[in-house]
């Protein structure tokens, strides 16, 4: 029971390890409260980060809207978006992710449900629904499969947002030796 480790995680497996050590196994996205227990912490003794977008990720943008490539061939944006861990790399909201040709910052919430529906992106983009009712055999079907996937993303979208605010909220230092390593010294694309 005193037992601490020493954890090595990369990309989101050191946000997953910094929610650990926060709240432990307790789920606290359910709503907007971010009761940090620090339950984790006390069964750390080392972390070292190893590329983690602690900002979160441009690319999730990318992924989410076009899919995903795989080897020689796309995972389609359907497939993508039925993956939690896709939403909780988003860019942070505390982050400018988004800028017009001048560089002046534009003000669009990626973890606000209408900012995909109104620019059609994603499982809300016409040509993706279609793709999605023609692997059914009725349409009534395929329409289900839409409608699935669309509340599946708002659910994930709103906990994606919780899950980045809750990394963010003022917590007790913890006591935990935290190691942070970088990429290979190739910028990674913050704004679109």
């Amino acid at each position: 029971p005193n037992l601490k480790v020493d954890i090595v995680a990369h990309s989101l497996g050191g946000l997953i390890t910094r929610y650990y050590a926060r709240y432990g196994t307790v789920d606290v996205l359910d709503d907007n409260l971010f009761p940090v227990n620090n339950h984790g912490a006390e069964r750390i003794r080392r972390v070292v980060l190893l590329g983690t977008p602690s900002l979160g990720s441009i690319e999730a943008i990318k992924v989410i809207i076009e899919g995903h490539p795989v080897g020689l061939r796309k995972m389609p944006p359907q497939t993508v978006v039925t993956f939690p861990s896709v939403y909780q790399v988003l860019p942070h909201p505390i982050n400018v992710w988004l800028v017009n040709a001048e560089g002046e910052r534009v003000q669009q919430d990626l973890f606000d449900l209408s900012f995909w529906q109104r620019f059609q992106l994603s499982v809300f983009d016409p040509n993706v629904i279609e793709r999605i009712k023609k692997q059914y055999d009725t349409p009534e079907e395929g329409q289900r499969r839409v409608e699935l996937l669309q509340r599946y993303f708002a659910k994930h979208i709103e906990r994606a947002r919780r899950f980045v605010w809750s990394l963010t909220v003022p917590a007790n230092e913890l006591p935990i030796r935290y190691i942070l390593f970088g990429g290979d010294c190739t910028l990674t694309s913050a704004r679109v």
